[in-house]
């Protein structure tokens, strides 16, 4: 049944992630920020595949 399913939609409205660090945005500390952390897309993932 469709009514039993989740779906999530992400959208991007700036440019997006640069394919040559496509393969390291995952990798827990990661940034590109001056300021960032680079957890929230390690820490996305690990709750994602709870």
């Amino acid at each position: 049944m469709e009514s039993d399913k989740t779906s999530i939609v992400v959208t991007d409205n700036d440019k997006g992630i640069e394919e040559k660090i496509m393969s390291q945005i995952f990798i827990p500390c990661y940034t590109t920020k001056k300021n960032g952390s680079g957890i929230g897309l390690s820490l996305s993932k690990r709750i994602l595949k709870k």
